[in-house]
């Protein structure tokens, strides 16, 4: 079990390079674009370039998209992060009053863990959410909200 737990570490750590490697791609992306049309002006850019300011645009909102990804996972297991890490320093037997310490952590950990499907959910629907927010100005976020999960199943 323990080289299988080593296998398990190294591949998470695996999985964290490639994200940041996908980061650094978007940033390098954005740079390029921006670099490439920050000086000229948008009347002498013409259609080819006004193309490259939607593409910097998207490439934005993917830059956003994966933030968000990544402060989901945060807010979610921080509470666990904090409690291995004071397990590892094994202060349970080093203070004396240990109980007042670990029980909030445990209670965060208990509602934050189970609810990653939820901030996920929230995330994953964010960029649609936006868009009927837009087409549909007069309708109540509520409403925006039961669009996006449902679609067009839900007529204004």
């Amino acid at each position: 079990t323990e080289r299988s737990l080593q296998l398990y570490q190294s591949k998470q750590g695996l999985e964290l390079k490639d994200h940041s490697n996908h980061a650094v791609n978007d940033l390098n992306v954005s740079n390029h674009i921006s670099k490439n049309t920050s000086g000229q002006s948008s009347s002498t850019r013409g259609s080819v370039l006004r193309s490259s300011d939607k593409q910097l645009e998207r490439v934005r909102q993917v830059r956003l998209q994966s933030y968000l990804y990544v402060l989901s996972y945060l807010v979610t297991y921080i509470w666990s992060i904090i409690v291995q890490i004071l397990n590892s320093q094994r202060l349970q037997d080093q203070m004396e009053h240990a109980g007042a310490v670990y029980l909030p952590l445990l209670i965060l950990q208990a509602i934050f863990v189970p609810s990653q499907g939820v901030s996920n959910a929230m995330v994953f629907f964010r960029p649609k959410y936006m868009l009927v927010r837009k087409r549909f100005t007069s309708q109540t976020k509520w409403w925006c909200v039961r669009r996006c999960i449902f679609g067009d199943s839900i007529r204004a």
